[in-house]
């Protein structure tokens, strides 16, 4: 039985209570307007009521119940004064006390929750103001370092000490008493989970919070260039602010009558023959085109191309200015292959001292000289590739933990020897020389256990033979350019595919086309009629709620299910406890990645299509998104630009180029070989 509310009362409740259960307020709202009627004074109908309203949130304070009861006693008051007009009413037909009493335990059955249901409901409520609470505090970051001295007249002589800081985000403690150090012309890959500080430690040193010579010239790639008229090629030359500054000054010269700035004419020459300027222009062009700029391109205004392109440009400036000391955050997201196998090569030749964040494995194992590991709040530096130091830290973890067992072995037993003897007199002496031994004993703390991250699709039904095709298949957004052409796609159950190419090949349009997103011009897309598809895009972010957090998310997307299923599906991506009841607005970009995975899996999908998923995901997470499409009994096909995932993931591979898709037999090998003869032309 449906329950009627209060049209007066229900919709300010609504307001102030819109997370308790819609029919538990209607009848709420019928009772505090029966308890209502009649009350002619605010105090009156506050003495009757503000016990119900402190009931509906425990931590509502006094300020807002007195709120609510005005609010209450304002809509009450006409029909206050209406219902003093009202006498008897006859009865339409006679009340029957038994079918009415049948009548209300129903309702009460179907409308008021049980005393469980309101208990999760007050404790769910207090986890997710606590958390919203938490979620609006300062997070700028805090740093602090023992006096260290470094002046305003300190210059960089090769090396600099980073001795003895904290770096903490309110009351949360990213890096405690951590220490390294960095050397002239090394290149350091900077490592850890996410979230644990990386991208904030950068952001201390650019802005110069850790201390820095002041002679030392830094350049942090963090946001994108600012789209405006301005060329991509002017905008990368105007990055080198002196190389501008001097030629603003010499056309002011040059357009002025006076000869009296000959000799401030000569000494701007001279700089500008000693830093080569003449050669600029050719410097800049050489580096956008190795980031994917043709000629074309480079001469179009930055507000034309994407935000993913002008990250490219912003990286592009930062490498045209060489600074004394650069510090890339993710600088391989949102490049292609062809551009990250040339900016690697490109760093291996930096002369100044880099400090890099990524979770592409291969391009930090191929450009750093040196690891910086951040982990258990300390930077633990390493001098070597990423793949020598993993294996250094297999072993000493290894040791580590032999060293710590044998101690507390040996604690043990001392201890033992103190508890038994502690009350004998002949033994006195020996059980404090234990005692002042014990400690004195340097503490071993346990080695850090890695917690293993782990991602798992949900079972799904298995199909025989070919699931989705695309056949003969031509795509145009006009009709004077063909983007794809003879485009042939089988997918059949356990296909493993990954599809590479340059950015603005069409890879994301064959994806919208076997997702029957976009249609054809012509050919045909042929597609199991019962085939589940789930998509993860790579603009996923723009297809959350971030007002809400994910279980409720998922339980908007998906209606209909218990609150345990939506828990497990997003505890299968590792959103656990209360990072499932925060607001998406402030989880990291790898969780807001996890959601998105959890999200697709809601439906079971036989077949998974997944475009670049894993820009914000750290090390351990690709790796677990990549045993997870391992085990995963469906189909998968992706768009990847991580060479180490392709390798381990994936069993076909298709190159996606000049308006053709082709398969590589030769996997990622070949497709590098290829890449490689293109950059050598």
């Amino acid at each position: 039985m449906e329950f009627k509310g209060s049209e007066l009362v229900e919709p300010i409740l609504l307001d102030y209570f819109d997370y308790l259960n819609k029919d538990y307020l209607k009848y709420m709202s019928a009772m505090i307007e029966d308890e209502c009627i009649g009350l002619s004074e605010l105090s009156m109908v506050k003495n009757k009521i503000d016990g119900i309203i402190g009931c509906f949130d425990r931590e509502m304070t006094e300020e807002k119940i007195i709120k609510v009861c005005e609010k209450i006693y304002q809509a009450m008051k006409v029909k206050n004064v209406n219902s003093d007009e009202i006498g008897l009413t006859l009865l339409e037909k006679p009340v029957l006390i038994s079918q009415m009493k049948k009548r209300v335990v129903q309702s009460q059955k179907n409308v008021l929750p049980t005393r469980d249901d309101l208990k999760q409901l007050k404790q769910e409520k207090k986890r997710k103001v606590k958390l919203n609470t938490q979620s609006i505090v300062d997070l700028t970051p805090v740093v602090s370092q023992r006096s260290q001295k470094v002046g305003e007249d300190s210059s960089f002589t090769g090396q600099i000490q980073f001795n003895n800081f904290d770096i903490s985000f309110s009351n949360l403690s990213l890096l405690e008493d951590a220490c390294f150090h960095i050397s002239k012309s090394r290149r350091y890959g900077l490592i850890g989970k996410n979230g644990l500080g990386k991208s904030t430690l950068l952001k201390m040193i650019s802005s110069r919070q850790l201390c820095i010579p002041s002679n030392m010239s830094l350049y942090h790639v963090e946001q994108e260039v600012i789209g405006d008229d301005t060329s991509v090629i002017d905008a990368v030359l105007k990055s080198d602010v002196v190389r501008q500054s001097l030629l603003n000054e010499l056309n002011r010269i040059n357009s002025s009558d006076g000869d009296d700035n000959a000799s401030r004419t000569c000494d701007i020459m001279e700089q500008l023959n000693v830093m080569e300027s003449d050669k600029a222009p050719a410097r800049a062009a050489y580096i956008l085109n190795g980031l994917g700029f043709d000629n074309v391109s480079q001469s179009h205004s930055t507000k034309q191309f994407s935000g993913g392109w002008r990250m490219r440009i912003s990286l592009a400036q930062a490498l045209f200015i060489e600074p004394t000391l650069l510090l890339l955050d993710e600088p391989s997201n949102m490049l292609d292959m062809r551009a990250i196998l040339w900016l690697e090569e490109y760093l291996c030749s930096w002369k100044s001292t880099m400090i890099i964040v990524s979770h592409d494995k291969e391009f930090i194992n191929h450009v750093c000289t040196d690891i910086l590991h951040l982990t258990n709040k300390k930077i633990v530096q390493y001098a070597g590739t990423y793949d020598s130091y993993m294996s250094s830290l297999a072993e000493r973890r290894k040791t580590q933990q032999r060293e710590y067992d044998a101690q507390m072995e040996k604690r043990q037993h001392i201890q033992a020897f103190i508890d038994k003897f502690r009350y004998n007199a002949k033994r006195a002496a020996l059980v404090q020389s234990r005692i002042k031994y014990l400690n004195n004993m340097p503490v071993l703390i346990a080695p850090e256990k890695e917690g293993t991250v782990k991602f798992r699709f949900p079972e799904t039904s298995q199909f025989v033979g070919n699931l989705l095709e695309l056949v003969d298949v031509q795509f145009s957004f006009n009709e004077k350019t063909v983007l794809l052409d003879n485009i042939n796609v089988s997918i059949t159950a356990g296909s493993r595919i990954c599809m590479v190419g340059p950015n603005g090949a069409g890879k994301t349009t064959i994806l919208k086309l076997l997702l029957n997103k976009l249609q054809p011009t012509k050919g045909e897309r042929i597609c199991n009629r019962k085939l589940r598809i789930s998509y993860f895009t790579q603009h996923h972010v723009d297809q959350l709620n971030l007002r809400v957090s994910s279980l409720e998310f998922l339980r908007d997307s998906h209606p209909g299910k218990s609150a345990e299923d939506y828990r497990r599906v997003l505890g299968s991506f590792g959103i656990t406890g209360d990072t499932s009841l925060r607001p998406l607005s402030v989880l990291s970009g790898g969780q807001k990645s996890r959601v998105a995975f959890a999200n697709m899996s809601m439906i079971a999908p036989n077949v998974i299509i997944m475009d670049e998923p894993t820009n914000h995901l750290d090390s351990e997470s690709i790796d677990a998104l990549c045993d997870a499409l391992k085990f995963f009994k469906g189909s998968a096909i992706l768009v990847l630009h991580d060479e180490r995932m392709i390798r381990h993931c994936c069993n076909e591979l298709w190159l996606c180029d000049k308006g053709t898709l082709k398969s590589l037999n030769g996997g990622i090998t070949e497709y590098k070989k290829i890449v490689h003869d293109e950059m050598l032309k």
